[in-house]
C-alpha cells in the first residue's frame, strides 16, 4: 500500500485530505513539522511528504531539511502547498529539496497526477484494493478495551497464530541434536536433507565464494556441513526455518520484514557468542532466543497489522520503547503472547523465560544465578548492541545504560571488543549471503546522514560505564567519531570537532559538563586572523536522576537529553545544534523507568582492544586528528576476518 505522510496545522483541511486520499487507496500518516517527529518520519519512510506551508514556515522548512539531511529520508519526494507566494519565495522552497509547490486552492486531481508520477519513478503504483489481511472489527475492539481481562486478550491474539501457523519441526529436530560434533553431525546432514529447499541453500553457500577453496566442488550435505561449521550449519537451518514461516512483503506500513529479520539474526548472533563466554548455557538455545526475542512483533505485523500501526505511531511519536506503548495501550504486549504460544508450541521454558526476562535484567544485575536470567542477559545485550551498530531495523532503537556488572558476567570487563564485533560483522554477512537479503555489509556505514553531513564527533565519557551507546552508532553513521581523554588539556581539541556529546551519570558535576563548551569548533577553512572563533556545541546525555544538571549555570548552553533514549534522536539532536539552537529535555520522553543503574563519575579504563580505547588513542593526538579527521574514516570498525576470541577456545 502507498504511504503519504500529512504535515498539516489545518485540521479542517487534514481530514478532508486524509479521507480523499484514503478512497484512492492511499495510507494517510498524521505528522506535524516538529523535530520529535522526526523520527516517525524514519519509522515509517512514507513513499510521499505533503507539507502545509503556513506563513511563517522556517519550522516546516527547518523539518524539511532535517529529513533531506538522512541518506533515506533524501529518496521521499516533498510537495509543499499553501498560500500564493512570489518567485523567490517559491525557488527558496524547492531548493531545499522540495519536489513542487501547490498554491491554494489545491486541485486535487493535478496533486495525484503528479503522486502517480513520482511513484512511477519507484515501480510503486496507487491500488484502490483493500488490504488482503483486515483484522477483526471486534477482536480489535476486546484488544484496546481495558475492561476485557489480559488473558482473554492473549488467547484472541494466540488464537490467530495457531490456527494457520505451527513452529517448524526442523528447529525442534536441530535443537534436539547432541552438542558432540561426531555424534550429531549425520543427524544434521538427515535433518537438513529431509528439505530439498533448505538443502539446495546450504549446497550453494557451501561452494560460495565465502567458503571454497582449491575449486574443489561439493556436492554432498555432510561435506557441506564440515566446510561451513557444525554450529553455524545448525544456525543456519534454524534461521531458515523460522523465517520461512511469514512471507517477506510488509503489511504494516513502518514495519521492514528484511530489516526485522536481519536485526533478530544479529541479537541472536551477538547473544550467542555471549552464551559461549559465559560458558554454562546452551549457546545454540540462546541463539534462538535471541532470534525469537521480538516474535512477537511480526506476528503482530501478519495477523493484527492496523493494531502494530497504532503502536507503531505512539512509539515514533514519543520516541520511546515499543513494549513500553505496547502495553500502555494494550495492557499486555507481545511477550505476554509468544510466552503462551511457544508453550503450545513446546519450545523449552528456559528459552520462553529468557525472552520475556529480556527486559527485566536490571532486576537481577547481582544475582544472574539461574539459565533463563542469564539467558535474558545476553539476549538484552545481544539486542541493544544490534541497535547501536544499527543492524537491521526494529520498532524502536531504544537503549538503556548497561551496568558493569553485565560485563563481568560475560567476562568482557572492558566492554565489546573490536575483535568481537568483527568477528559479528563476519557472521552477519554470512547470513546475508545464504538467505539472499538485500542488506548493505554489515561492517560498512549505515544508511544514515547524507555523505555531505558527516561531522567530527567528540565523545565524552564522565561514568565508569564500558558501554556508550553513541560511540557506536555515531561511528556506524559515518561520521568521525573520538573519545575525549580526562587527561588531555581541552585546549589540545580546539578546532578539531563539529561536536561534542557528554555521557553523564548520577555523579557527575555540572562543571565537568560545562568546561567543554570552551572548545573552538572545526572550521574549514579556518576563521581569518583576529575573527572570533565559534565555540562547539555541546549535547549532555543523563540518566533521569541527574536532569537537574540541566538547570546549572555551568550548562546554561549545553544542550540536554536522555542516557535512555532512541538513538535516532542523536541525528535530531545534532541537526537542532548545528542549526544554532539548543535542546531541552523537555523535547525527549523521559524514561518511564531509569536506564539501567545510577553511573558514577569515575573515568573508565578502557581495554586497548576496545572500540573505545581505540578512538581515544586517536582523540589523544589532537594535532594529528586536525590534519586527517576526515569525515567517515575514524570511529569505525572495519570488515574483518574473524580473529581469535577466547569464547572459542
Amino acid at each position: 500500500m502507498v504511504s503519504l505522510m500529512l504535515v498539516s496545522q489545518n485540521e479542517r483541511e487534514t481530514q478532508i485530505l486524509k479521507m480523499a486520499f484514503e478512497q484512492r487507496g492511499i495510507k494517510v500518516l498524521l505528522s506535524k513539522a516538529q523535530y520529535q517527529n522526526y523520527i516517525k518520519t524514519l519509522q515509517f519512510m512514507p513513499d510521499i511528504i505533503l507539507m502545509e506551508m503556513p506563513r511563517p514556515h522556517m519550522q516546516q522548512l527547518h523539518f524539511a531539511s532535517l529529513i533531506k539531511s538522512h541518506k533515506k529520508g533524501k529518496r521521499i519526494p516533498i510537495i509543499g502547498y499553501g498560500d500564493a507566494i512570489d518567485t523567490v519565495e517559491k525557488n527558496g522552497i524547492l531548493k531545499i529539496g522540495f519536489t513542487s509547490y501547490f498554491e491554494r486552492p489545491v486541485r486535487f486531481s493535478q496533486l495525484i497526477k503528479l503522486i502517480e508520477n513520482l511513484l512511477r519513478q519507484v515501480d510503486k503504483k496507487l491500488d484502490t484494493q483493500d488490504d488482503v489481511a483486515q483484522d477483526k472489527d471486534r477482536d480489535i475492539e476486546l484488544l484496546l478495551a481495558t475492561e476485557t481481562p489480559p488473558m482473554k486478550k492473549i488467547e484472541i491474539m494466540t488464537g490467530y497464530v495457531s490456527q494457520l501457523l505451527a513452529f517448524p519441526f526442523t528447529v525442534a529436530k536441530v535443537l534436539s541434536l547432541a552438542e558432540s560434533i561426531k555424534a550429531a553431525a549425520a543427524d544434521l546432514a538427515r535433518v537438513i536433507e529431509a528439505d530439498p529447499v533448505l538443502s539446495t541453500q546450504i549446497l550453494k553457500l557451501s561452494n560460495s565464494v565465502l567458503f571454497a577453496s582449491l575449486n574443489r566442488r561439493i556436492s554432498s550435505i555432510k561435506d557441506a556441513i564440515v566446510r561451513i561449521g557444525f554450529r553455524e550449519t545448525k544456525r543456519l537451518v534454524m534461521s531458515m526455518s523460522v523465517m520461512k514461516l511469514f512471507k517477506e512483503e510488509n503489511k504494516s506500513v513502518g514495519f521492514d520484514r528484511v530489516g526485522f529479520w536481519y536485526h533478530s539474526l544479529a541479537t541472536g548472533v551477538i547473544a550467542e557468542r555471549l552464551a559461549r563466554r559465559v560458558g554454562t548455557v546452551n549457546s545454540e538455545e540462546v541463539f534462538l532466543s535471541g532470534l525469537l526475542h521480538d516474535f512477537g512483533i511480526i506476528v503482530l505485523d501478519e495477523f493484527f497489522p492496523t493494531l502494530l500501526l497504532r503502536i507503531l505511531e505512539e512509539t515514533a511519536n514519543r520516541g520511546a520503547l515499543f513494549i513500553d506503548r505496547e502495553t500502555a495501550l494494550l495492557g499486555i504486549n507481545h511477550n505476554d503472547v509468544v510466552k503462551e504460544l511457544f508453550s503450545k508450541w513446546k519450545l523449552p521454558e528456559v528459552v520462553r523465560e529468557g525472552i520475556v526476562k529480556q527486559y527485566e535484567i536490571e532486576s537481577f544485575k547481582d544475582a544472574i544465578d539461574s539459565p533463563e536470567k542469564k539467558y535474558a542477559v545476553c539476549v538484552a545485550m545481544g539486542n541493544f548492541l544490534a541497535k547501536a551498530l544499527i543492524l537491521g531495523k526494529e520498532c524502536d532503537m531504544y537503549v538503556t545504560p548497561l551496568d558493569n556488572s553485565f560485563f563481568s558476567f560475560i567476562k568482557m570487563q572492558a566492554g565489546f571488543t573490536k575483535s568481537f564485533i568483527d568477528d559479528v560483522y563476519a557472521e552477519m554477512n554470512l547470513y546475508r549471503e545464504f538467505l539472499k537479503m538485500d542488506i548493505p555489509d554489515a561492517a560498512g556505514n549505515a544508511e544514515g546522514s547524507a555523505p555531505g553531513d558527516k561531522k567530527r564527533i567528540g565523545i565524552v565519557n564522565l561514568t565508569s560505564s564500558v558501554f556508550v551507546p553513541p560511540l557506536y552508532y555515531l561511528g556506524k553513521e559515518g561520521h568521525a567519531v573520538n573519545l575525549l581523554l580526562p587527561s588531555t588539556p581541552l585546549a589540545k581539541y580546539d578546532a578539531v570537532f563539529d561536536a561534542v556529546v557528554v555521557w553523564a551519570g548520577g555523579q557527575s558535576a555540572a562543571e565537568d559538563i560545562g568546561k567543554h563548551v570552551h572548545i573552538v569548533k572545526y572550521s574549514e577553512p579556518p576563521p581569518e586572523a583576529g575573527k572570533q572563533p565559534a565555540f562547539t556545541p555541546v549535547l549532555a546525555l543523563v540518566p533521569k536522576e541527574a536532569e537537574g544538571l540541566a538547570a546549572a549555570e555551568a550548562c546554561k548552553t549545553v544542550s540536554f537529553s536522555y542516557t535512555s533514549m532512541d538513538l535516532r534522536q542523536l541525528d535530531k539532536h545534532l541537526t537542532t545544534m548545528f542549526l544554532g539552537k539548543t535542546v531541552s529535555l523537555s523535547e525527549t520522553e523521559a524514561p518511564a523507568v531509569q536506564g539501567a543503574h545510577a553511573l558514577d563519575s569515575r573515568p573508565p579504563s578502557p581495554d586497548p582492544a576496545s572500540p573505545e580505547a581505540a578512538a581515544g588513542s586517536e582523540a589523544a593526538a589532537p594535532a594529528e586528528a586536525k590534519k586527517s579527521a576526515e569525515p567517515g574514516k575514524q570511529g569505525q570498525t572495519q570488515a574483518a576476518k574473524p580473529g581469535p576470541d577466547p569464547a572459542k577456545k
